[in-house]
């Protein structure tokens, strides 16, 4: 899928923001998102898992995709 957009309550959570920044979890990305339990991972294509970012439910739902 391909990142659109991150939400604006993403957006003033530095921490949030910060780990989705330095997975490449950006506007205009394409990933790979999974999920494990109650999380989501999100995984730039092509990268290994160890450098996704595990989120909760109540940040994921703030990162929109779109399918290719």
């Amino acid at each position: 899928v391909t990142i659109r957009r991150i939400g604006e309550p993403v957006q003033v959570d530095p921490e949030a923001l910060g780990l989705l920044t330095s997975a490449g979890v950006v506007p205009g990305a394409r990933v790979d998102v999974t999920r494990d339990g109650a999380r989501v991972v999100v995984v730039r294509d092509g990268g290994e898992p160890s450098t996704g970012v595990s989120l909760p439910d109540d940040v994921a739902v703030h990162v929109y995709c779109q399918t290719a």
